[in-house]
């Protein structure tokens, strides 16, 4: 068991690559990295797109130099105790964690013990009340903490960090009144309505645990969560509206609750709240005794709530996976360590400042929301716009019309965002950095991490280099156990590469020590032996500047064993021809090689996605297969129409 005051045993390899980046001359034995985005020469020379921030830009930066950043990663590497300390301590703790030798405790080796994550144990704090009320005690009370903009053009509302204080209590004491307590789980299945993270942060003010289920997931699907983490009760609303389709939620939530209780799991209280921009109150089915409207009960209760004061390993939340096969996975964080990392990342790896106006659209459903919409910018301080519809409705200019409303200076979003809008135009923004940045890549690592790339043995490989993304030693916003199932969590995470954390992602480390991902290791395609991850080529055919998206998978080959069957949405206006589909192929032949050429291109109008913008790869594998009766349940995808429209240009 390593514990906090042993920072010596911390300091890996890894750090090594980071120093060499500032200090290493070319052919000194090692490939020299970040001496040339320091020096500004040899990247100049280089093929790789640069995005160098601007000089104005780098001096107002919270780490305005790659010095600065070695600086302070050294010092994650070598001193996390004291580093994280001193972080920790500009948030408020009811009570201090130990001395600095008990910061942390961790054993990462299977094969020393059971696996164990602890950060600022003994240490007593609350997330709520530092996102919420330690602001408005500073002074932001009357800053506003949400703008919301509705799926229709022209709905809108905004809170202020005291406003939201207030509705937060007003729930908060609510689920107290219902026999809510520390520890007890509550589930969480509600569109990005403002009421999501109030109830996201009730929920932590008095303890209890949330489970936010992504409001697009089938009943079957929450029924599934609802089993696993046996929750208190369930908040909901009555249906959503997201783009021009109605989602009736609540429907979802009555045939999810009539499962999980032949399941022998009871759920007594549903709170409802009436979204009747969707649906009005007397259209929704209802069962009596169980199921209360949320505006009947909740702006009743009063406006001040004690805080409950947890331990820093108490749970804040569980996040499921989706569970597309076999029992969901219930992702477990808990409170300091999360508190502490997400609103530090958010801090520096957005660049923030209280001046900006953030816009991440995730959705809460989602680590990402979780992160990034909720916890990490409102313990910063910062505001926060939360959009309830689809980012293409009602045409493919509404990001950009919210983007102006609220004069966003922040906007956070998915690769398959981008992609997809691209194909109206591909400007885009500007990112922060001490550093110049190379698109796709996730460049250097944040402070107290410290990846490492392995072969297929587990050995880590030095320099130039392609394999396993693995983590060596804890952080505070690591996830801490599978709800009840540690042994899962061990054997998923820290039994393929023993000695570490496995990602479960493929990394390459180019020449300058920028990282790239290239995927999850289970996306890969076995081609007369050439294992090509999907990603790979997928970045190869959307680098052709006529494809706005593309998805690949994997069919089976008689000779090759596995064929490239890839789908490929163009640039709008731009038609079909054998011509580009030639274009496309020689792009991948070119920048992967003539292994990795797709077999077949289909024209793809549209990819089938889940309304969070996930890509069903399962449903594209039946089409390429042509198993059409095995496509499976299709309602829950933005537009399920275009299941249709790739299978009619099967053959094109």
């Amino acid at each position: 068991m390593e514990e906090g005051k042993k920072k010596n045993t911390r300091t890996s390899d890894h750090l090594r690559h980071v120093e060499s980046m500032a200090a290493m001359p070319s052919g000194a034995g090692k490939i020299p990295r970040l001496n040339a985005v320091i020096l500004g020469e040899e990247l100049a020379s280089e093929e790789d797109d640069l995005v160098l921030p601007s000089h104005h830009f780098s001096q107002l930066a919270h780490v305005s130099s790659p010095e600065q950043y070695l600086e302070m990663y050294r010092r994650s590497i070598e001193d996390p105790a004291g580093f994280w300390s001193d972080i920790a301590s500009q948030f408020y703790w009811k009570q201090k964690w130990g001395q600095e030798d008990q910061v942390y405790s961790e054993n990462f080796d299977i094969r020393k013990g059971n696996i164990k994550i602890e950060w600022f144990k003994g240490g007593t704090t609350n997330i709520c009340y530092n996102c919420l009320d330690r602001n408005v005690k500073s002074g932001l009370g009357d800053k506003t903490a949400i703008y919301w903009e509705g799926n229709e053009l022209g709905v809108g509302a905004s809170l202020t960090y005291g406003q939201l204080l207030e509705r937060v209590c007003q729930l908060a004491n609510y689920m107290k009144d219902i026999g809510v307590r520390k520890g007890d789980a509550i589930v969480i299945y509600l569109p990005m309505l403002m009421e999501l993270p109030i109830a996201m942060l009730a929920c932590a003010r008095i303890g209890a645990v949330h489970s936010v289920v992504f409001a697009g997931f089938s009943a079957e699907s929450l029924a599934q969560r609802i089993i696993d983490c046996k929750p208190k009760a369930v908040i909901t609303c009555n249906a959503v509206r997201r783009g021009s389709k109605v989602i009736y939620l609540k429907d979802i939530v009555d045939a999810a609750l009539i499962e999980s209780s032949h399941n022998g799991i009871s759920v007594d209280a549903c709170l409802v709240y009436e979204n009747q921009s969707a649906l009005e109150r007397e259209a929704t089915n209802w069962h009596e005794g169980r199921d209360i409207w949320w505006q009947d009960v909740v702006p009743k209760c009063p406006t001040t709530c004690a805080v409950e004061w947890v331990d820093a390993e108490d749970p804040l939340f569980l996040l499921y996976t989706s569970g597309s096969t076999g029992k969901p996975k219930g992702v477990l964080h808990t409170t300091g360590g999360y508190m502490i990392y997400t609103g530090t990342t958010f801090k520096y790896a957005f660049d923030y400042k209280p001046s900006d106006i953030y816009w991440c659209t995730a959705d809460c459903g989602w680590i990402t929301g979780h992160s990034y919409v909720t916890y990490g910018p409102l313990v910063n301080g910062a505001t926060v716009v939360v959009y309830e519809g689809a980012p293409n409705y009602p045409d493919p200019g509404r990001c950009w019309d919210i983007v102006d409303k609220y004069k966003v200076t922040i906007f956070y979003t998915a690769p398959t965002l981008v992609r997809s809008l691209m194909r109206d135009g591909d400007e885009i923004t500007p990112l922060p950095g001490a550093w110049p940045q190379k698109p796709g890549s996730a460049t250097f690592p944040f402070f107290g991490v410290q990846p490492v790339i392995v072969d297929e043995k587990g050995i880590e490989i030095e320099g130039e280099c392609s394999g396993y993304l693995c983590v060596k030693s804890s952080w505070p916003g690591a996830f801490r156990t599978l709800y009840g199932d540690h042994e899962r969590y061990e054997t998923t995470y820290f039994k393929p590469f023993p000695g570490y954390y496995f990602s479960g992602d493929g990394c390459s480390r180019d020449k300058d020590g920028y990282h790239w991902l290239t995927g999850r290791v289970d996306d890969v395609i076995n081609v007369s032996g050439h294992r090509i991850g999907t990603a790979e080529v997928e970045s190869a055919l959307v680098s052709h500047p006529r494809c706005a998206e593309a998805a690949v998978v994997g069919v089976e080959h008689e000779v090759k064993g596995q064929a490239i069957y890839a789908f490929v949405t163009l640039v709008e206006g731009v038609p079909y021809s054998e011509e580009l589909r030639k274009s496309l192929i020689l792009s991948v032949r070119n920048q992967i090689g003539a292994f990795a050429a797709p077999d077949k291109v289909h024209w793809a109008p549209g990819l089938p996605k889940t309304r969070s913008g996930k890509i069903m790869r399962r449903i594209l594998r039946k089409i390429a297969s042509r198993q059409l009766d095995e496509l499976g349940d299709t309602s829950t995808l933005a537009d399920p129409n275009v299941v249709e429209q790739l299978i009619a240009l099967a053959d094109c």
